[in-house]
């Protein structure tokens, strides 16, 4: 018997995009889906539009809750999910046809634990078909070295939900943090950690919209104290279970908080709090490593010039 695959779509505020989602999913090419509408308290036309997909499709099941966001709203669809597979769909974007088909070959043909796939971003304004015959390059990732492939290799969305089939074990102990934004990646080290091996296939299967009215397209401090929050996270628990890869580790930390400094100018207690953390994996980092002589000289040659407030971004 085929394998039943979970697919988990928060609703919330899209009623101009639901039908066109979900349209994506129900006529998928694989058939056997059990299609989760998780109604996050919206009050638009979005609840009674779920309810009319669910009498059109048996394999639709609706659940209708008080909102809590979109971490509440997978978690609420990982708690009565029943598949073998599960796949997080936004709703807002939709799916190539054969998303669940080629993405289910791939996980299984090459047993790993999830499989993923391109996506391609547009905005409104944008007129985007969905992309035919694609001849896609199919990359396992295996080994003790997941992580350090992972974190240390250029994959485009990689640490999204969305576009994505994983085994359902995977989120047996795994549930998304309610009330952060960048949820997906609190939870993703952790579910790769978890994982011996997965697949990256080239095809491009997923279209996600980036709406200026969506919660990435209103960038607020929360965004940028989450983001921060995630990455001293992120460098703790690598450095923890992964210390062989300490320079690797403290590298990737030291850029992230670079760039978020930058982008925090104006919000200074932030910003303070940023470069202290910065300052204390510099010092560690120094111990580790001076083989890298450009990132080594470049780190030290930024908290010169942050003493020194060359730069306009520095002096805000």
């Amino acid at each position: 018997m085929d394998k039943l695959i979970s697919i988990i779509i928060p609703v919330y505020k899209v009623e101009k995009y639901l039908d066109k989602c979900i349209k994506s999913i129900v006529n998928q090419t694989y058939k056997n889906l059990e299609i989760i509408l998780i109604d996050d308290g919206s009050p638009d036309k979005c609840p009674a539009m779920c309810d009319v997909w669910a009498k059109k499709d048996q394999r639709i099941k609706v659940i209708h809750k008080q909102n809590g966001g979109l971490s509440s709203a997978r978690n609420a669809g990982l708690d009565i999910c029943t598949g073998d597979y599960v796949m997080f769909v936004d709703s807002d974007d939709y799916c190539a046809l054969n998303i669940c088909e080629v993405l289910l070959k791939q996980l299984e043909k090459n047993s790993v634990d999830f499989s993923m796939c391109m996506a391609l971003m547009f905005d409104e304004n944008s007129q985007v078909e969905i992309i035919e015959n694609q001849t896609p390059e199919v990359l396992v990732y295996s080994g003790a070295d997941v992580i350090e492939q992972v974190y240390h290799t250029d994959i485009q969305f990689i640490m999204t939900a969305w576009g994505k089939l994983y085994k359902k074990a995977l989120f047996e102990k795994l549930r998304y943090p309610v009330g952060k934004l960048h949820e997906d990646e609190f939870v993703f080290t952790n579910l790769l950690h978890e994982t011996k091996s997965f697949v990256y296939v080239t095809n491009y299967l997923y279209y996600y919209l980036q709406r200026s009215s969506s919660i990435m397209g209103n960038i607020t401090i929360k965004n940028f104290q989450d983001q921060y929050e995630v990455a001293v996270l992120r460098n703790e628990f690598l450095n923890e279970k992964y210390p062989q890869n300490i320079t690797k580790n403290n590298s990737l930390f030291l850029v992230t908080m670079r760039n978020l400094y930058i982008q925090t100018s104006k919000y200074k207690g932030l910003k303070k709090e940023i470069f202290k953390a910065y300052k204390v994996c510099y010092k560690t980092f120094k111990k580790h490593n001076k083989k890298d002589w450009l990132f080594y000289h470049f780190t030290g040659l930024f908290m010169l010039l942050h003493k020194m407030k060359i730069f306009f971004f520095l002096k805000k």
